[in-house]
């Protein structure tokens, strides 16, 4: 699925994992290790110190050999004797103490003393072979239940020699509880050391693994990031482009040809500034979930950015089988009735190329693609377009024109042209309609429905809109006072602070409200009225004019007229074009105005372009006339002369003499 970014593969993880799991068994072993060997320690220097203490015996009775001697000999001992031996132990913390013949009987024991002297026991024998096994030291540890013994003591034997040559074997039993509480100690530290540092290292081989496991999860996310879209869970442009330039491969498999399918939501902008982007974001996820379900197993859906999508086709065995699937995701689409509860309409425009019949690269056959979307949203959008030789033309001069555009947005070199409005009454002039001009870059003008189109997909009519606005008040402040301005708002300025910037224009011109009037398109309360209302009832408040531009066209809704503070109708031109053949066209001009006065709005009849058309609309009752049969749209340097020309003909009318319009200017 693409180049993969720089991440560990999944057995890196594996193998680390192994080495944490191996780190604690290492860690357990050495616990055990430490706590046998602690142990086996406390064992040892426990016979080491009852050995020491049996080597103080050894020692002095190597150096008193004759205090042995009655007893080796069986004689009874005297006091001093029996308190010799009595210190002896005392001094020595010897708890008992026996000594034996060579053969291994009891000769003398500190259980058995008396007073004085010494009591042959009874007691048995040790076992066969006592005094061979016995003739170095020997020590037992030994641990007691019984109340009189010490809870833990060492049973020492050791060989003995008295003055005169007798053998035997001293046996002595040592204390050794206070030896053993103190080893206790040193081991339970020594063990709880170990049992720290092994839940230590389980602690860290856990943590490492958890670790591990959420680095490999985080690392899956970035990889995932990299490659798909967060919002749809599609493929993003990255992968996109390397999928399809992996299926344009000739060694690619799979028979067939390979189709593109550029994809855009119609009126996504829309939606996005009316409804709101959390709204907008629900609808592409519906969207795209739509188009999805209309996808085979090796098709592939990637989502370019915005409301732009591509469809990569596999197994294409003819184009007409590329409409098929574009039929089928664009009633999917239609299909789409809402977004987080909010009513709408989803349609999608879809423009196809095929490899190799259109190109043989990616770059190329995205082209291709993007020329014919281009061409289906031109002719309408809801509706896909296979591409045509010939199409590229029309890319390349909205390409063209975008440039244009920015140029001129950067440098402010947009002009503004004036079309007078006459009073039907008695041809005075009474206001000009600012029209917005972008130059060819060869000497000519570009026509506004060329532009203004494409200024609105790309976003610029709020910036350009201002400054319309701005000029027009700027230049009307210097003509007469009873003559007005007129300027057009685009609906892209309603989705933002369109007020203010109305009210900053009138405040730097210093033109008087009531000589500026805003024309607005129905088009305009589609998708949220109640806001726009809002906002025609602020700029109303200014004490500027409202008229509806272009009436007549598009979405009418008389409701509106009802709705919405208008002051003015403007009838657009192609009810005018044909009333010298069309007897139905002139009764509905009439009805419009019997519909006007009912309503107390004024009317303006755009498109005059004869004498029957002006004649006609001064009979009917409108109110102003518009068209080339008065002027042209004309540049700021032209309109003080026709003003002053204009004053001058009306002064004429008023001492008596006849008002004729001029012919139609160039």
């Amino acid at each position: 699925m693409g180049d993969m970014p720089s991440t560990p593969r999944r057995g890196t993880y594996d193998f680390a994992f192994l080495l944490n799991i191996l780190a604690g068994v290492l860690i357990a072993i050495a616990f055990v290790t430490i706590a046998v060997t602690s142990i086996y320690s406390r064992h040892q220097k426990l016979e080491e110190s009852a050995a020491l203490t049996a080597l103080r015996w050894s020692e002095v009775l190597d150096d008193q050999p004759e205090r042995l001697t009655p007893v080796l000999d069986g004689e009874r001992i005297g006091y001093a004797e029996m308190l010799f031996f009595e210190t002896l132990a005392h001094i020595s913390n010897i708890h008992r103490y026996k000594i034996y013949d060579s053969n291994g009987r009891v000769l003398l024991s500190s259980d058995k003393l008396h007073r004085v002297g010494m009591v042959l026991t009874d007691e048995p024998r040790l076992p066969e072979g006592f005094a061979e096994t016995l003739t170095e030291m020997a020590i037992t540890m030994t641990r007691s239940d019984g109340t009189d013994d010490p809870r833990v003591y060492a049973d020492v034997f050791f060989p003995v020699t008295a003055s005169n040559g007798a053998t035997g074997v001293l046996e002595v039993l040592v204390d050794q509880s206070e030896e053993q509480a103190i080893y206790r100690e040193e081991m339970i530290r020594a063990i709880g050391l170990a049992a720290g540092l092994a839940l230590i290292g389980f602690l860290t081989t856990g943590a490492t693994a958890v670790l591990l496991r959420r680095k490999r999860k985080s690392d899956a996310l970035i990889q995932r990031m990299a490659h798909y879209d967060a919002l749809t869970g599609t493929a993003n442009r990255r992968e996109f482009v390397h999928l399809l330039e992996e299926r344009l491969r000739p060694e690619a498999p799979g028979a067939g040809m390979v189709a593109l399918h550029a994809v855009d939501v119609d009126c996504f902008k829309l939606i996005n500034d009316t409804l709101g982007h959390d709204v907008g974001d629900a609808v592409l996820v519906k969207f795209s979930q739509s188009l999805q379900r209309c996808l085979g197993r090796d098709e592939v859906l990637a989502r370019l950015g915005g409301d732009e999508f591509a469809v990569i086709q596999t197994k294409v065995a003819n184009p007409a089988q590329t409409l098929e699937l574009a039929d089928a995701m664009i009633q999917a689409t239609r299909s789409i009735r809402e977004a987080l509860g909010v009513p709408l309409t989803v349609s999608a425009s879809i423009g196809i190329a095929v490899a190799p019949v259109h190109a043989d690269n990616a770059v190329d056959l995205q082209k291709c693609a993007d020329v014919a979307l281009y061409k289906a949203k031109t002719c309408g959008r809801d509706r896909r377009m296979l591409f045509a030789d010939g199409m590229d033309g029309a890319l390349r001069e909205r390409t063209r024109l975008r440039m244009l555009l920015r140029t001129a947005s950067a440098r402010d070199a947009f002009e503004l042209h004036y079309q007078p409005l006459h009073r039907a009454q008695d041809g005075s002039l009474c206001a000009f309609e600012g029209l917005l001009r972008l130059q060819d870059g060869e000497g000519g003008f570009v026509s506004p429905g060329d532009f203004v189109p494409v200024a609105e997909e790309m976003g610029m009519m709020p910036r350009i809109g201002a400054w319309v606005l701005q000029r027009a008040c700027l230049d009307a402040a210097q003509w007469p006072p009873e003559v007005g301005i007129s300027v057009n708002l685009s609906p892209q300025q309603f989705n933002e602070d369109v007020v203010s910037v109305v009210s900053s224009a009138l405040a730097m011109s210093g033109l008087a409200p009531h000589r500026l009037e805003l024309e607005v398109t129905e088009s305009l309360f589609i998708h949220n009225a109640a806001k726009v209302g809002e906002q025609l009832s602020e700029l109303k408040a200014l004490g500027v004019g409202i008229a509806m531009d272009d009436f007549g066209t598009g979405y009418s809704s008389l409701s509106y007229l009802w709705m919405f503070p208008f002051d003015k109708l403007k009838v657009d031109r192609s009810f005018f074009r044909d009333i010298e053949e069309s007897q139905e066209q002139r009764e509905v001009l009439r009805t419009i105005i019997a519909m006007s006065q009912a309503m107390s709005l004024d009317v303006t009849a755009e498109g005059i372009e004869t004498e029957v058309q002006r004649d006609f609309a001064c009979n009917a009752g409108y109110n102003e006339l518009q068209g080339f049969l008065y002027h042209r749209p004309m540049p700021l340097t032209d309109v003080a002369d026709y003003i002053q020309s204009k004053s001058a003909t009306h002064a004429a009318n008023a001492t008596g003499t006849a008002w004729i319009s001029e012919p139609l200017a160039s």
